[in-house]
């Protein structure tokens, strides 16, 4: 019985290492933004820190203005989660203004996600998602980016510029040991300022992506080892 309770709690254990292998998260930076103005007058800016590092994360940041000359309305959302080794974020930035002739509107939003982490020993990653820019004026990038001496080549997955453009994700490899993070940001931005026409526009850039970090499978084969050493070790110390 207590042979069985013992080997029971090591494969718990040998779970859970195998979940986090190789992996340490050192920080997180997730937040929304909106400003808007319309001839004038003007709402914001907003600004939303999530958890240092762990836990879920869910923020609506919005801002409006309007007046006879023109109008602004702005929001940034996200609803996101940091977890040892497994990193999701649901971001959408919106702006809509216009103006009338000679008078001004804007609209700006962002909607940021960025989580730091230490690779110590060579990890597969795969991240998998989608993203898409509707309307002028915006901008969407997802990067992994190698901070640290070491470690991989930068890589950009999306780099969207305005226009009316989407994209499924689908990203794997291996990351070497390293310094890295990963920045989501979706921003859009439509401003008027004394034009000599009416004008209006409204765009939305935003990202739904999971990425994970599993070790390599010849880590995984050393955990094994390891947690097979401490089994015996633990017999033979009950003989």
């Amino acid at each position: 019985m207590i042979r069985s309770t013992l080997m029971c709690a090591l494969a718990i254990a040998f779970t859970a290492t195998v979940a986090s292998a190789g992996v340490v998260e050192t920080g997180s930076d997730r937040y929304d933004y909106a400003l808007a103005a319309g001839a004038g007058s003007s709402d914001g800016p907003y600004q939303n820190n999530g958890t240092p590092i762990y836990g879920n994360f869910t923020d609506t940041t919005s801002a409006t203005a309007s007046d006879s000359g023109g109008s602004g309305d702005a929001r940034g959302q996200q609803t996101s989660s940091i977890d040892p080794g497994l990193y999701v974020a649901d971001l959408e930035a919106f702006a809509a203004a216009s103006a009338e002739p000679f008078e001004s509107g804007s609209a700006r939003a962002d909607a940021y996600y960025e989580v730091a982490f230490t690779v110590t020993s060579p990890v597969d990653y795969m991240l998998n998602g989608d993203g898409s820019v509707n309307g002028g004026d915006s901008v969407l990038q997802i990067r992994l980016v190698n901070v640290g001496s070491g470690g991989s080549p930068t890589e950009t997955f999306v780099n969207f510029v305005g226009g009316n453009s989407s994209t499924t994700l689908n990203e794997s490899g291996t990351l070497l040991p390293g310094d890295y993070e990963l920045r989501a940001h979706a921003w859009t931005d439509i401003s008027y300022f004394f034009e000599f026409g009416a004008e209006s526009n409204s765009s939305t850039s935003a990202a739904n992506f999971t990425m994970t970090l599993t070790p390599e499978p010849s880590s995984i084969v050393l955990l094994a080892i390891g947690g097979l050493a401490a089994v015996r070790r633990r017999r033979i110390a009950a003989a």
